[in-house]
């Protein structure tokens, strides 16, 4: 059976790793395929399809479809799964477990420009608003096991310490890297601190008892702007918890980009809650979690992995910028929650009163000055505000910080 697949087709099959009889299963006339990630895109007469292997148990496999058929079902524009000529949304194989989606036409958001930034955020929480599960389902306890991998990142940085002063001729880097180190580990011990002082653990349970589904790779590449609305793409990596884990990492990819700018943040914050409220808990979760140094562990152990000093140039400018960004950041953090010492916050958990953010409400319309009408993100943030709490709570406004996010002059150039 193998021979009536284009030769072409096998031979990217067999170089992904799929067995090229898989494709059989489906109904489709192949004209040619290629790799895309993890995927196989198949260019067919009828279509184009993404073929995907994937090492997790049928068990999983099935959640993960029925979840997604969830969403779909609440209309909501998702990768849906594609059956194949026997009717089945996936394949068991001997090879492994396999699944296709039908291609999706579209874009990624520019999340550079604010309204797609603050359109995307929306579209999270709707997301989020209808991502449910079986209890029990979909558990991930790494997923959940935020101070261990905080603990993990500590391990790394006094290992990197270890490296950088073993060498007899330190680079650049390696200098750079030694003289905020210290710094970097006192970050990650206070975000461990506050972590256990935190909602987080009734959360996860809560999260476990109404089985709260988090996507788990919202990220650009799986976000597609498509008929009027963001279509969102790969969910493999979905897990039950508290969905702020999602909106904590999707700010820790992409709020450089607006430079960590204040008032922009509570805008987007905003467009999220007007789909999908903050729980009793969360808002607080929220500041704990951005204050882990994501971007500027994401550098450092980029470059450690490489295990070479010839890109140091680079790497040295991207560690510069990203530890601008992440005292932008902690700036950002003081001026949106304050600088409630974290002691505190156990022991007045009842003051932790915060009205509910201003209703934001963000949707696409077509441009009639762009080039070809385009889709552009029409948002609007108004100012009507109601309390979740007794009107004496306080509102969340900026407050004016006590740093502000500035680089030592010679830091990065001894």
């Amino acid at each position: 059976m193998v021979p009536t697949l284009p030769m072409d087709v096998v031979a990217i099959c067999q170089r992904c790793g799929v067995d090229p009889e898989v494709l059989l299963d489906f109904p489709w006339r192949i004209r040619f395929a290629r790799p895309i990630g993890r995927a196989i895109e198949v260019h067919t007469h009828e279509g184009i399809y993404y073929l995907k292997k994937v090492n997790y148990p049928h068990s999983r496999l099935y959640q993960v479809y029925e979840a997604v058929e969830r969403l779909a079902a609440d209309g909501l524009a998702v990768s849906r799964f594609v059956r194949n000529r026997f009717a089945e949304p996936y394949i068991l194989h001997e090879s492994g477990n396999y699944y296709a989606v039908i291609g999706i036409d579209g874009h990624p958001p520019d999340l550079d420009d604010e309204k797609w930034f603050v359109f995307t955020a929306q579209q999270m929480g709707k997301w989020h608003a209808h991502a449910k599960a079986p209890q029990g389902v979909l558990l991930s306890y790494d997923r959940l096991d935020v101070v261990g991998s905080w603990r993990k990142g500590q391990s790394r940085l006094e290992n990197y310490r270890e490296r950088a002063l073993s060498v007899s001729d330190v680079s650049e880097f390696d200098e750079a890297f030694l003289m905020v180190r210290d710094e970097l580990d006192a970050q990650i011990t206070k975000a461990m601190h506050a972590l256990v002082l935190s909602d987080f653990a009734m959360l996860c349970k809560e999260a476990y008892q109404e089985g709260t589904l988090c996507h788990g790779s919202f990220v650009r590449r799986n976000l597609l702007i498509h008929d009027q609305t963001l279509a969102i793409l790969d969910h493999d990596h979905m897990f039950q918890g508290p969905q702020v884990l999602d909106l904590a990492t999707f700010l820790h990819r992409y709020a450089a980009q607006q430079r960590w700018d204040a008032a922009f943040l509570l805008q987007v914050l905003q467009a999220y809650e007007s789909q999908r409220p903050f729980r009793e808990g969360e808002w607080d979760l929220l500041r704990v979690l951005l204050l882990y140094p994501f971007g500027v562990m994401q550098v450092i152990d980029e470059r450690f992995a490489q295990n070479s000093p010839v890109a140091d140039e680079l790497y040295l400018d991207r560690l510069e910028e990203q530890w601008e960004w992440n005292l932008m950041k902690m700036a950002c953090i003081q001026m949106i929650w304050g600088d409630m010492d974290d002691s505190a916050w156990q022991d007045h958990t009842d003051e932790r009163m915060f009205a509910q953010p201003s209703v934001a409400h963000a949707s696409l319309r077509v441009d009639p000055k762009a080039p070809g009408g385009s889709l552009q993100p029409d948002v609007q943030i108004t100012q009507q505000s109601t309390q979740r709490r007794p009107s004496s709570a306080p509102k969340r406004q900026l407050k004016t910080p006590t740093v502000r996010p500035s680089l030592p002059p010679g830091l990065w150039r001894p």
